[in-house]
Order: C-alpha cells, then sequence, then structure tokens
C-alpha cells in the first residue's frame, strides 16, 4: 500500500495469491497473481477526542461499535454511514469489552466504587436507538476486578471471563422490573482463560494453561469435547 492520505486514504493497495505449483519447480513469485484493491479509509469516529483510545469493538454485517472510556460509539451503513454515541452514565466507565447480538449489545463497566458489571443495551428493531435496558453482576460474593474483561453475547446467552473463571450466563428475555436482576441463571467454569466464543448453542473457552473446550447446550450448558493445541496462539 501506499503512505495514508489526508483524509486517512489507503491508496495502492493490492492483494495477491500464489497459484498452484505445475511441478516445474518455478519460484512462488513467478506464480503470484495480484489485483488492485479498492482505497480503504481509516474511521477516527467523529465523537473521539485526540486523547480518545479504541479499547473494544464488535462487528455485526453493517454496524460497527466501538468503545473508549466514556463512550460507545456506532458506525452503521444504510445506503451511507451514520455514527450514534452512548455516553457513559455517571459514576461509570466503559472498560473496552462489548458484543452485540441481534437487538441486544453488552459492554463492560467499571464503577467509580469498584464494582464491575455487564450493561446491556436494547433497541425495538435495527432503525431504532440503543436504550440502557439492565445490568448483569457477577455472581453472590464475586468482587473480581476483572469480571468482564472478555465477554461474548449470541441472543440470551453470554460468557464473561474474570481472572479465575468463565461465567455461562442466561439473561432475561425481556427488561426486569429491577434492572439489577437481568441473569436468569448462572454457572461457572473454574478455569482460567483468555478468550472464549459463543454462536448458538455452541460456545468455545480458551484456556490459559490446557487445551481449549466446547460445549454444546441443550437444557444447560455441557461440556462437549477438547480441541487440538494450537488452535489459539497465546
Amino acid at each position: 500500500c501506499g503512505p495514508l492520505g489526508p483524509n486517512g486514504e489507503i491508496p495502492n493497495c493490492v492483494s495477491c495469491t500464489v497459484l498452484p505449483d505445475p511441478g516445474d519447480g518455478s519460484p512462488d513469485f513467478v506464480r503470484m497473481a495480484c489485483a488492485a484493491v479498492a482505497s480503504v479509509n481509516i474511521w477516527r469516529p467523529g465523537a473521539f477526542t485526540a486523547s480518545d483510545e479504541l479499547l473494544g469493538m464488535s462487528l455485526t454485517g453493517n454496524e460497527l461499535v466501538v468503545s473508549t472510556t466514556d463512550k460507545l460509539v456506532q458506525r452503521k451503513w444504510s445506503g451511507s454511514w451514520s455514527e450514534t454515541t452512548i455516553p457513559a452514565a455517571t459514576s461509570e466507565a466503559f472498560k473496552g469489552a462489548i458484543s452485540q447480538s441481534g437487538n441486544r449489545l453488552a459492554a463492560a463497566i467499571a464503577h467509580q466504587d469498584g464494582s464491575r458489571y455487564i450493561n446491556i443495551y436494547q433497541r425495538a428493531s435495527a432503525y431504532d436507538d440503543w436504550q440502557f435496558a439492565f445490568r448483569v453482576h457477577p455472581p453472590s460474593g464475586n468482587t473480581d476486578s476483572a469480571f468482564g474483561d472478555k465477554l461474548e453475547l449470541s441472543g440470551n446467552s453470554m460468557l464473561v471471563i474474570d481472572s479465575n473463571s468463565v461465567h455461562f450466563i442466561d439473561l432475561v428475555k425481556d427488561i426486569p422490573a429491577n434492572i439489577d436482576a437481568g441473569a436468569r441463571r448462572s454457572c461457572v467454569l473454574d478455569e482460567p482463560a483468555f478468550d472464549v466464543a459463543i454462536s448458538g448453542s455452541s460456545a468455545v473457552v480458551a484456556r490459559k494453561y490446557d487445551l481449549p473446550m466446547t460445549f454444546e447446550r441443550g437444557a444447560n450448558w455441557q461440556f462437549h469435547g477438547g480441541l487440538p493445541d494450537g488452535l489459539f496462539p497465546r
């Protein structure tokens, strides 16, 4: 690629692939096929100040949500780009981890009193703005300051990491009368992990000190099997 343009453009990019080896010993670079890639733009949220640091992001379809300490910024394409902002509430700060699934958005929060929890935002449809719906707190007695360092949301199921465990949390389907009662039920995997992924009824936990684990759910989440080492480079 060429140098950055005045508006963040990255011009003159090419994408190359190596054609199959015909067996005549020709080197790879002789068999490269390259094509120009359309100019790529670097986007900086209009709501960001010069000191704002990008902490996390979630991309779903034509929507990108990014976080910094005091706000979430949504960038949406519907024939043209639009940008909306979700400010942090008083005494709250976003901690980076965010995940979107359908018309719900989860974001890790640190309160100024030292507590950690997950805020769930909701909207009626993709054409509506996000609105705060409820909070999901760590299980009773858990005061881990790393709660929410990583999280993934799929439908009403959410996986959340803290320092020493992974929390499998089922969310309520609607907005509860008590905004601090957003978890319908939860269970804990006592395994330190550095990442999680979830899609529908399947989940993967990348453990820190052992092989990754997969889980499937029917009525409850259950261990499904291990994965080969090396799938999640450390």
